[in-house]
């Protein structure tokens, strides 16, 4: 949903400064190697300015920590520490996950500009 909702939000700026080339693209499913690039750089800024911000009071390893010293007081403080070692682990994970997404973007569109037959094996329908 969130990648959906990214190509919709990021298809006029980056067909805006391309002045050549097939603008018409599908906002449920990536079609463009190059502007699905263009989504997941800034995807991972995203997840990056999430991570920081969670950060700046905690670490996930310092909740972990704070789990297994059982310093909590309370059932509330129990799952509130749960709570921020799931969302930063979904962040830490989604991270990791677009990471290979770019490396294998990146290799597909090399391929794709090695030779032009490559990009019909690579045509999403």
């Amino acid at each position: 949903m969130m990648l959906a909702y990214l190509r919709t939000f990021l298809k006029p700026n980056f067909f805006k400064k391309r002045e050549s080339g097939n603008t018409s693209i599908m906002l449920g499913k990536p079609v463009n190697l190059v502007f699905e690039r263009y989504v997941m750089k800034f995807y991972h800024s995203v997840l990056t300015l999430l991570k920081q911000h969670d950060e700046q009071t905690t670490t996930l390893v310092d909740d972990n920590k704070i789990l297994q010293e059982k310093t909590h007081n309370s059932f509330e403080e129990y799952m509130a520490i749960i709570y921020r070692i799931e969302r930063k682990s979904i962040i830490y994970n989604q991270i990791q996950l677009v990471d290979k997404i770019q490396e294998l973007l990146k290799g597909a569109e090399e391929a794709v500009l090695e030779s032009p037959a490559a990009y019909r094996a690579l045509v999403i329908k």
